[in-house]
């Protein structure tokens, strides 16, 4: 995605970090590995919390963070933009997050 595309999206100026999100997702999805890095430094901490709230736990909160990233990642190519980045993210972390409550089996790896 240009920036001329990102322009035709209306997205306001003032919040840069989403057009910025938006310029790493899609340089993250041409193959830029620390364009992904650089995404994940901004997100890590909002998702920590997030599955903390959820897990009660922060070995299980930072197991969830990790989890969610490499699904992000291995799924990058099917983010589609419909929502910004964060979002995306966020609710890839939730999900992790409830499935590691239904099946405690998924906090021993086996």
């Amino acid at each position: 995605m240009n920036l001329s595309a990102i322009e035709r999206r209306n997205i306001s100026p003032l919040n840069s970090n989403e057009v910025a999100d938006e310029l790493l997702v899609s340089a993250a999805q041409c193959g830029d590995s620390q364009a992904f890095v650089e995404l994940s430094k901004r997100h890590s901490r909002k998702l920590l919390f997030k599955a903390y709230r959820i897990t009660q736990n922060w070995q299980d909160a930072e197991d969830v963070v990790q989890d969610s990233f490499m699904k992000a990642f291995t799924h990058l190519h099917t983010f589609q933009s419909r929502s910004s980045f964060s979002t995306w993210l966020t609710r890839i972390a939730i999900n992790s997050a409830l499935m590691l409550l239904i099946d405690p089996a998924l906090k021993s790896g086996t």
